[in-house]
């Protein structure tokens, strides 16, 4: 049901030329990597994230035999402690993943990773695979309200490129699935040293993000939204999530909450926070790869019909 309501409408969208994204968001131990199944641990269940899988290599095999051209292209990155690090890169294990610098993309097109490894895949299997090398290798620890706490917040992403027909232009568009750390409260968690750290950065990088909704719904009923400063570079995750917030993507979020009482407060925190982002409206847009030559072809259909 949850891939239903999510994931599942944002895939048609993404294979006509549309970036999205499904995010979510809770306190620590509220369910969201297993909400996003991100782990492929055999579960009984799967989570969001197998299911957009198969039905993104689905629709790419009914593309190739319809004689299109389809590519995927799968990477894998966690923002942990302000640092972007990649996942399905090898690395000492002892230091970890390496750091990456996040810059602008040319020509306006938002923000990229510098050196962040993209691997063509083809099928579930291939995609398994890398998850689970990339899981293997996010920050994760123990804490007192969480036996498998993830320490940061990890990002699987789908750049989909499907060719057009006869004298058509091609779309690139991009999936982003996002497993955020949760939420933390030093007196539940009683974290220490590197945990406490961890915890506060976390906490920092949430902080941001509810900033930068908060902007966006102010800006949203104002006429002044075009001009109105947003403060994406405040975090590392808001300036990679800068197009999914208020831009040109399609997203989804949900909103993971404990059943428990003890939780009441982190969970009417995190439904104030759902309800000021689904104010939010992004302004969706099909991201086309101009071929020259296509493009040329289009200008002459267009001047024979004119004359």
């Amino acid at each position: 049901t949850m891939y239903e309501r999510t994931a599942k409408p944002l895939i048609a969208q993404l294979f006509d030329g549309y970036n999205a994204t499904v995010l979510a968001y809770g306190q620590t131990g509220s369910g969201k990597t297993h909400t996003m199944g991100t782990a492929f641990d055999e579960a009984e269940v799967d989570g969001v994230v197998p299911r957009a899988v198969a039905e993104i290599i689905d629709r790419r095999e009914k593309l190739i035999s319809e004689g299109r051209g389809c590519l995927i292209v799968c990477s894998m990155c966690e923002v942990y402690q302000e640092e972007v690090r990649d996942l399905l890169m090898e690395c000492d294990e002892d230091e970890g993943p390496k750091a990456l610098a996040v810059r602008e993309a040319p020509n306006g097109g938002g923000v990229t990773i510098a050196g962040l490894s993209e691997r063509e895949v083809s099928s579930i299997e291939a995609v398994v695979a890398l998850t689970r090398e990339g899981t293997r290798r996010r920050m994760t620890a123990a804490t007192n309200m969480n036996e498998h706490s993830s320490r940061s917040h990890m990002i699987l992403s789908f750049r989909v490129e499907v060719a057009g027909g006869e004298g058509r232009s091609k779309t690139s568009s991009k999936l982003h699935l996002v497993d955020l750390a949760g939420s933390e409260r030093v007196k539940r968690t009683q974290a220490e040293g590197t945990r406490l750290q961890e915890g506060i950065e976390i906490n920092k990088s949430l902080f941001m993000l509810g900033n930068v909704i908060q902007r966006l719904v102010e800006l949203q009923s104002s006429e002044k939204r075009k001009g109105g400063h947003v403060p994406y570079r405040d975090s590392t995750l808001t300036r990679l999530l800068s197009d999914s917030l208020g831009g040109t993507a399609h997203t989804c979020m949900v909103a993971c909450v404990s059943p428990g009482d003890v939780d009441i407060n982190e969970t009417l925190n995190t439904l104030r926070w759902a309800d000021k982002a689904s104010v939010v409206k992004n302004v969706a847009g099909i991201h086309v790869v101009v071929d020259p030559k296509a493009e040329r072809l289009q200008i002459a259909e267009r001047a024979e019909l004119e004359s």
